[in-house]
């Protein structure tokens, strides 16, 4: 019996065994879906962040070209005004030059009028005092 009760405890032993076996197994490959599983995901995540770096790298060239575009025609812009501005102080400063003219142009009128109204004044009061004697 002793032989018999060890073989039945061997059987149970091996019985044991290959249900821890089993168990191990049955958790080893859980463990590899679940490493396959995570490295998928970090595949799946690494391919994304690839991808945004992309999309980001291609937003930050298309915001430089917009902003150098964007500059240079501000600059053109600049130029064409500061252009403008400069003929438009010639111009004020002519008309200045012509306000000057024309004011002593005016003046030189204003005393050769007032010159002549006061000779007309003087002949029209000889002409009245001879008329009185």
């Amino acid at each position: 019996m002793d032989v018999l009760h060890n073989i039945h405890i061997m059987g149970f032993f091996f019985l044991s065994l290959q249900i821890e076996k089993s168990k191990m197994e049955e958790e080893k490959k859980i463990g590899v879906d679940h490493v396959a599983k995570l490295t998928k995901e970090q595949e799946q995540r690494d391919l994304e962040l690839s991808a945004l770096k992309q999309e980001l790298e291609l937003v930050k060239q298309t915001h430089e070209l917009h902003r150098l575009q964007m500059e240079t025609e501000a600059k053109a812009a600049k130029g064409g005004l500061e252009g403008r501005l400069k003929e438009l102080e010639i111009h004020l400063e002519d008309s200045r030059n012509q306000v000057r003219v024309l004011e002593a142009y005016s003046q030189s009128k204003s005393k050769m009028f007032n010159k002549k109204e006061h000779i007309f004044k003087s002949f029209v009061e000889l002409q009245f005092g001879a008329l009185k004697v």
